[in-house]
């Protein structure tokens, strides 16, 4: 469930990383990389 959510998440930046730029990219996936790690952690 919450892995879905990252992935439309995921996908919904990539998206706004076309009109930003590459540094907003870097930054939602060391986001996300901590989120999963976060969840990886609680399970």
């Amino acid at each position: 469930m919450v892995q879905m959510e990252m992935v439309i998440m995921v996908v919904r930046e990539g998206k706004a990383v076309r009109l930003g730029g590459r540094q907003v990219m870097v930054a939602m996936v060391a986001m996300v990389a901590m989120a999963v790690t976060a969840v990886i952690a609680v399970y």
